[in-house]
């Protein structure tokens, strides 16, 4: 279901009409209208298509993201409103030649790549993040988990090509947003941008992968049956269930995480 409302700071959940129209909260609004607006509207509903991240992510978090209304906390949504800004005004500054911020689909499901350019006979794949430093740490240390970026990079390539073009390298162009601070530097990160090579996968690997989550998906919802928790790795290890998951109460793994 499409995102119900927001989370007041005193922890007084208000549907979305409501809090746009008319602020309840004694202390004032903790954000403006348009960045209330802006972070609702970055809150994507679900489409006919399964994507890309929508799969990457736990299946049980994907299907109560689906058939459950939610709440979140707007102010916890503004680095992702970053992010989708970062990814906005790049794609405004397009070239002849490039493909930029198109879905693409097949069978199992769709997917948007950022950027796709040939230059002196190379083609190059970029997916852009905006990342913390801790992140980007564990993203330039090649002995990391980098499954997530890894596998959907390689998505949108297979897709790519299957749309008749050729990819000869994958890259990630990350900004980092505490860049220049100095929990950032001392994490080894002294650059505000950072573009790291994403390796091959094997085509089987990545269609098994993503055919697998999304037969899983459609099955949950077909008999509206809640899946099994996500697993670790989906669940950053308790992290996410804790601090970054919207239907976490929705969830008994996720009610356990916050008490």
């Amino acid at each position: 279901m499409p995102l119900a409302g927001f989370i007041c700071p005193d922890g007084v959940a208000v549907d979305l009409e409501d809090c746009i129209s008319h602020c309840r909260y004694s202390g004032g609004r903790c954000l403006t209208i348009p960045t209330l607006i802006a972070v609702a509207k970055s809150d994507r509903p679900p489409s006919d298509t399964f994507s890309t991240t929508q799969l990457l992510n736990g299946t049980r978090m994907s299907y109560l993201k689906i058939v459950e209304p939610y709440y979140i906390t707007p102010t916890d949504s503004m680095y992702a409103l970053l992010g989708s800004g970062v990814h906005k005004l790049l794609a405004e500054h397009r070239h002849q030649g490039a493909l930029q911020e198109q879905q693409l689909q097949d069978e199992i499901n769709s997917g948007t790549f950022d950027y796709y350019y040939e230059e002196d006979g190379i083609a190059v794949l970029t997916d852009y993040k905006v990342w913390g430093s801790w992140a980007v740490r564990r993203m330039l240390d090649p002995s990391g988990d980098h499954f997530d970026p890894e596998m959907q990079v390689n998505r949108y390539r297979t897709l790519l090509e299957d749309a008749g073009h050729r990819v000869d390298r994958m890259q990630l162009q990350i900004a980092v947003r505490d860049g220049g601070l100095a929990i950032a530097k001392q994490r080894g990160i002294d650059k505000p941008v950072y573009v790291i090579p994403i390796k091959f996968i094997a085509d089987h690997e990545v269609i098994s992968y993503f055919q697998a989550k999304a037969v899983a998906l459609q099955e949950s919802l077909a008999s509206k049956q809640l899946p099994p928790p996500c697993d670790d790795r989906e669940r950053w290890q308790g992290n996410r269930c804790k601090s970054y998951c919207d239907v976490w109460s929705s969830c008994n793994i996720g009610r356990s995480k916050h008490g």
